[in-house]
């Protein structure tokens, strides 16, 4: 291929608009200056227009990134909603609800331990791995865990669901922040 045929050749990818290398634009800089102009400004508008595109495609992400997490806040703000109504007024919950954190990501947790964290109220961590693992479904009465769902894992691995009524020490850890969720303000 001669030198003016490559010009040609890349005269034509520029007419399409197509990327051409800043190297071959180098090399017809030295056979063709004029004509290396010519290319270089339709390789800039090229460049030009995939910049565009990609900041467009990256405001899009955002405005999607920005409604899933406007969307997350929203389900989590009606759970706990949800939570709060069963907690004051009586009624069976299970314990699992979906919370978002500052960034709009979700996780699964506990709402003890959410409002416990909320509020303050220390449990130990053995307390809380229980609460996490084991705890599945509470009944509430009066502001307070009436009776409450567990998992048990035996010996072989199989997982059973027990009931169980109130007697032991994590019933006054959890009945703190049922406590403290009577005398807060109700979530909007």
């Amino acid at each position: 291929m001669t030198s003016q045929e490559l010009i040609d050749n890349l005269e034509r990818r520029a007419d399409r608009g197509s990327y051409i290398k800043a190297t071959w634009i180098e090399y017809a800089n030295l056979v063709n200056p004029e004509k290396a102009k010519k290319l270089q400004a339709a390789r800039q508008k090229v460049l030009d227009e995939r910049i565009a595109e990609e900041t467009r495609q990256k405001l899009e992400r955002q405005k999607e990134e920005r409604r899933e997490r406007e969307q997350n806040i929203a389900q989590m703000n009606d759970e706990l909603s949800k939570f709060e109504n069963v907690v004051r007024k009586g009624g069976i919950t299970y314990n699992s609800i979906r919370v978002c954190d500052k960034t709009g990501n979700t996780k699964e947790t506990s709402p003890i331990l959410y409002y416990a964290e909320k509020f303050g109220i220390a449990i130990p961590l053995r307390t809380q791995g229980w609460i996490k693992n084991a705890l599945s479904s509470m009944e509430i009465k009066d502001g307070k865990l009436f009776r409450y769902g567990y998992n048990k894992i035996s010996s072989d691995g199989y997982k059973s669901h027990k009931h169980g009524k109130v007697t032991d020490a994590t019933a006054d850890y959890i009945d703190k922040v049922f406590y403290a969720i009577c005398n807060s303000q109700p979530q909007e």
